[in-house]
């Protein structure tokens, strides 16, 4: 069994914001690489539910990661 090599993989960011991934025009991408070592597609958001010291003894749920 053959297994992909995980720097043959290619993750890009628009770094002027763009929200509509149908729609290219304009964007400017610079690739994400440093500090990845995987990367596993999850069918919703990724969040994280950290009870900060501010938070009067509560967390809040920050998405951190959209599919």
């Amino acid at each position: 069994m053959a297994f992909n090599l995980n720097y043959k993989n290619k993750f890009e960011i628009d770094t002027k914001g763009n929200l509509d991934p149908n729609s290219t025009t304009g964007a400017e991408f610079v690739p994400i690489a440093a500090g990845i070592s995987t990367v596993t597609p999850a069918p919703g958001d990724t969040t994280d539910n950290t009870a900060y010291y501010n938070g009067g003894g509560f967390a809040s749920t920050d998405v951190t990661g959209q599919f």
